[in-house]
Order: C-alpha cells, then sequence, then structure tokens
C-alpha cells in the first residue's frame, strides 16, 4: 500500500509541481522585459522632453558706439532731439519675437508716457545670433525725470531676461539754448567789432546766450569759430570768455583776436548747454562781414587808410586801381554805402570830422614841374568835395598824411 502511495504521489504531483516552477520562471523573465522596455520609453520620452524644451530669448545692448553700455544715444537734448533707442534680441531657438515684441518702455516721473510701451522696428542680424531692434522718439515736454527699459517674448511666450529689462535712468530734456547778437553798439546785427581793419587791429567778438532753463553753458561753451577760405584757422574754434549777465536772460560772452589780411574771413558761434542741447539762433549761421583790408583791393580801391565812423561803418582812403584818389563809405553791415573817385590826387589818409563829414590827405604829382605837391581835400557826409587845398611840396603832403593819422589835424 505504502509503494502504490508514493508511485501515485510521483505521477500525480511532481509533474504539477515541475510544471508550476517552469511557468514561474517564464513570468519572471517576461516581467523583466517589460520592465527593461518601460525603462526606454521613460528614456525616450525624457530625451524627446529635453528636445523640445523652449529656450527663454535675452536681450542686451547692441555693442555699437553709444550703445555699448545702454540703449539710448543722446542721452541729453531738447524737445528737437531726435532720441534714437536700440537693443538686441537672441533667442538661442531661433523663435522669432511674439508679436508686438521687442517693446520700449517709457516713463516721465515713474509713469508710462502717452503710446507707451512702443513697439520697435527690426534693422538686422538673426534671431539666434542676435536682431537690432530701434526706436526714436522726440519729447514733447521737458525734465530730467525720464526712465525707460526694454521687454520681450517669444513666440511661445516665453519672457525674455536681460540687463536691458531694468530701467535706466534717461534721457534728461531741456529746452535748447539761443546765441543772440548782444545788441550792444556795433552787435546789434553783427557779432565782431569792428567788422574792417588791417593785420594790427584788434577784432573783438561777442555773444548772447541765454537758457530758459537757466542751464549753464556746456564746459568750452560758447565756441567762436573763425574760418578763412573756408578752414577753421589756427586755434579755431576759441572758448569765449564770460563778461556779464544770467543765463536765463542772457549772458554775454567775448573773445578778441587779431587776423592775417584776407576779405575771405567767416565767422560763427556754437553753444550747447550743460546737458547737451545744441543752440540756435542766428549767430550759429556763418557771417562774412569781416574783413582785413591789408593787402587787398576791396571795391576798386587799394586801401591807405581807414577809419570807423561814428554810425559803426567805416571810411576807407586810397588810391583806385585805375589811378587817382578813391573814398569809400562802408556801413555797419560792410556794404558799400558809397565810393567817389578824385582826379589824379593820391589819397594817404582820411578822418571823419565833428561835423559827420571826411578830411583826407594825399598828393599830387606836378608834371610842368616836376615834383610833388600836397593836398588836403574837406568833404561833406556823402563824400561830396566841400573844398580843396594844393600846398607847393611834397614834404607837407606827407606832414598832413602823418597829422592826420595821429588824429592831430
Amino acid at each position: 500500500m505504502k509503494k502504490f502511495l508514493i508511485i501515485i504521489f510521483s505521477v500525480l504531483v511532481c509533474p504539477a509541481a515541475l510544471i508550476a516552477g517552469f511557468n514561474f520562471g517564464l513570468v519572471k523573465a517576461a516581467k523583466k522585459k517589460v520592465d527593461q522596455i518601460d525603462n526606454k520609453v521613460v528614456e525616450k520620452k525624457e530625451e524627446i522632453r529635453l528636445a523640445n524644451i523652449n529656450h527663454a530669448p535675452s536681450l542686451s545692448w547692441t555693442g555699437e558706439t553709444g550703445y555699448a553700455s545702454d540703449g539710448l544715444n543722446l542721452e541729453t537734448g531738447s524737445l528737437s532731439t531726435s532720441f534714437v533707442f536700440r537693443v538686441k534680441y537672441t533667442d538661442a531657438d531661433n523663435n522669432a519675437p511674439a508679436v508686438g515684441y521687442p517693446k520700449i518702455h517709457i516713463k516721465k516721473n515713474g509713469t508710462e508716457v502717452s503710446g507707451s510701451p512702443f513697439l520697435m522696428t527690426f534693422v538686422s542680424g538673426a534671431n539666434n545670433s542676435g536682431a537690432i531692434y530701434t526706436y526714436s522718439k522726440v519729447f514733447s515736454s521737458t525734465g530730467t525725470d525720464y526712465g525707460y527699459s526694454f521687454e520681450a517674448q517669444d513666440l511661445i511666450g516665453a519672457a525674455a531676461t536681460g540687463a536691458p529689462l531694468i530701467e535706466k535712468d534717461a534721457p534728461d530734456i531741456s529746452n535748447a539754448p539761443v546765441l543772440s547778437w548782444t545788441g550792444e553798439s556795433n552787435y546789434a546785427s553783427a557779432g565782431v567789432a569792428p567788422q574792417l581793419g588791417d593785420k594790427n587791429t584788434t577784432f573783438t567778438f561777442r555773444v548772447k546766450y541765454t537758457d530758459s532753463d537757466g542751464d549753464a553753458p556746456g564746459v568750452g561753451y560758447p565756441k567762436l569759430r573763425v574760418k578763412n577760405n573756408g578752414s577753421d584757422i589756427s586755434g579755431s574754434p576759441f572758448a569765449m570768455t564770460y563778461v556779464s549777465g544770467s543765463y536765463g536772460t542772457g549772458a554775454i560772452y567775448t573773445h578778441p583776436l587779431t587776423l592775417l589780411s584776407s576779405t575771405n574771413y567767416t565767422y560763427y558761434f556754437e553753444a550747447q548747454d550743460a546737458i547737451g542741447a545744441v543752440a540756435s539762433g542766428s549767430p550759429t549761421l556763418p557771417v562774412s562781414d569781416l574783413h582785413v583790408a591789408v593787402g587787398w583791393v576791396f571795391a576798386g580801391l587799394s586801401p591807405a587808410s581807414g577809419q570807423q565812423t561814428a554810425d559803426g561803418g567805416y571810411v576807407i582812403a586810397g588810391n583806385g586801381i585805375n589811378g587817382g584818389g578813391s573814398l569809400t563809405k562802408i556801413n555797419s553791415s560792410g556794404n558799400i554805402s558809397w565810393d567817389k573817385a578824385f582826379g589824379v590826387y593820391w589819397f594817404r589818409s582820411v578822418r571823419q570830422t565833428v561835423d559827420g563829414g571826411y578830411i583826407v590827405a594825399g598828393s599830387s604829382y606836378s608834371s610842368a614841374a616836376d615834383k610833388t605837391e600836397g593836398y588836403l581835400m574837406k568833404t561833406d557826409s556823402s563824400g561830396n568835395k566841400l573844398w580843396e587845398k594844393i600846398f607847393n611840396s611834397g614834404t607837407v603832403a606827407q606832414w598832413l598824411a602823418k597829422l592826420l593819422m595821429a588824429d592831430m589835424l
């Protein structure tokens, strides 16, 4: 009986146990394979996720001249100044900016100005290596309380990072200063007196600087610029010296010069205020009413003598290029008022008389007597001859000329 039970157990139970153990091994192997597949799926998903991560764009300064450490050039100016803002947009994924970006925010005293933020315009470059954008603005009010900053995001909404997002304190805007003639005697419509002289004459330049904000001129301003034949003379432009007055109502500046002989001088003045606003006004335009009379012929006259007259003009005596004495009156603007020729007499000197007329000393040559004669003539204020005297001596002619030049006659 015992043997019989052992046989039954061997036939029925042992194969089942073997089969069960075999099935367990198969399940375990299958589960391992499934785990390996799952891990590869997870790895692939992570790989795909990492490949599709969006890198946020960045904003930076363009590095151009005037834009190396900020996004504005110029940083100071007036209400007529066009301020140009620039920024660089870079996206490693080569994503373009979202519609309406980059933007520039401009604030005054902490509040966005009308229209801000402003859409910027593409200039050049590529998104992945850096694309430059620009915006320009002329402001309608002055102040030193302006600030600006930039903003951007890419096409899928990632916000840009970078220094341009931090607000900068600029620009500073003031009313531009104005240069004008001083209004003093001989400076009502010009900036130099006298306007005619010789190489020994000291020409005194004067100009008035006015700034409604009360801002002082920038360092080295106002400046005087003098050109001869279109080129700056040595030392030009010259810094001018303060004389009197206040910036708000008008401060007068001056500069003296001696000049070489020429009829081709022009001069003008330059100024800007302490925050860089450039001055306007008539004195900023070239003026040609400046002549140094030695060694040149003016209106058919080779000058021998000249004097500034009581009306701010000039009278010049000399020799006409076709022979004979010549007397020319020039007004305070350098234009000829009248020009008179007087026969065979050669003029050496001229002076204005107290009645507004002129007295002229000169000489002539008498071929009959073969000698030089002295000559003295008096004219009215229009150069018309009132009387003349002839002296039978060349020595007298020389002395008359010297006496006139010394204001002793």
